[in-house]
């Protein structure tokens, strides 16, 4: 198979959100794999209540975006440390869609698995090493303009770049994590804690497996004016804030399937 690439670049929240719907126009020719790399960025699913789970002063005050995406799973914040994929692959004959998701992820385990970082599948949606989590995934089927397609992302870490400031604009059903860095920091790895593995070897051996194939290409000059009215779309305050009714849904770093791994804070919030 075929894949349309395009390459890593650091780009901010809102543009790389923008990017996954303004690249579906362009599925006729095959899937697409959009490699991304983010300025600070929380970004939450569009099933996810945005103040119980997010604090929106301290990403004000520290300059983070916000962005609300279609697919599902839990809030992730990613800045310069995370090497970002996002797979938009036409369901064309596909019969059950959670295949491509599956075929995917098995991808993504590859590519660590080739820097010998020994990950595994946890659930649907989260890729651990020895108990902590370096990455996840999630996926949205999909239709527009008639067009029915599978959206998966997913995001690895490469290094941890700024903890403090993640720690201070994630929340679980209202409660700060602030209080709990020194838990949270073992939950989580990186290809350089695990291998010492840089940024570059990730994203080359995630290109490797993901698209071996692949044709990189730049945006059209059609793919940047959908960027750039998606933007304003994305932008709009009711998307960001949603209806308020959205349950809690947490800080996927932290969360295994559905198991809260901060302990101090098993059974004082409660979320989906």
């Amino acid at each position: 198979m075929k894949y349309r690439v395009i390459p890593l670049e650091i780009r901010d929240g809102l543009t790389n959100t923008s990017m996954d719907e303004a690249l579906v126009t362009s599925l006729n020719s095959g899937p697409i794999v959009l490699f991304t790399s983010w300025n600070p960025t929380v970004s939450i699913s569009w099933k996810q209540n945005l103040r119980e789970d997010v604090n929106v002063k301290a990403a004000e005050r520290d300059a983070i975006d916000i962005v609300r995406r279609k697919s599902g799973g839990r809030a992730v914040y990613l800045d310069e440390g995370y090497v970002g994929f996002t797979v938009i692959q036409p369901r064309n004959g596909i019969e059950n869609p959670t295949h491509v998701y599956d075929f995917w992820m098995s991808k993504a385990l590859g590519a660590l698995h080739e820097l010998d970082i020994g990950a595994k599948r946890h659930g649907s949606n989260d890729i651990v090493v020895n108990g902590k989590k370096i990455g996840n995934a999630a996926q949205q089927q999909l239709t527009s303009d008639g067009i029915k397609y599978t959206l998966v992302h997913g995001s690895i870490r490469s290094y941890v770049k700024d903890f403090d400031v993640m720690m201070n604009v994630l929340q679980i059903a209202g409660v700060p994590l602030k209080g709990f860095s020194k838990e949270a920091r073992g939950i989580i790895t990186s290809a350089e804690d695990e291998t010492n593995s840089n940024e570059k070897e990730l994203y080359n051996v995630l290109q490797k497996h993901l698209c071996p194939n692949g044709t990189v290409s730049s945006l059209s000059k059609e793919e940047k004016a959908n960027v750039k009215m998606l933007k304003a779309e994305y932008s709009k305050p009711e998307w960001i804030n949603g209806t308020g009714d959205e349950p809690s849904r947490g800080p996927c770093d932290f969360i295994f399937d559905k198991e809260l791994m901060i302990q101090s804070l098993r059974g004082k919030v409660t979320f989906l």
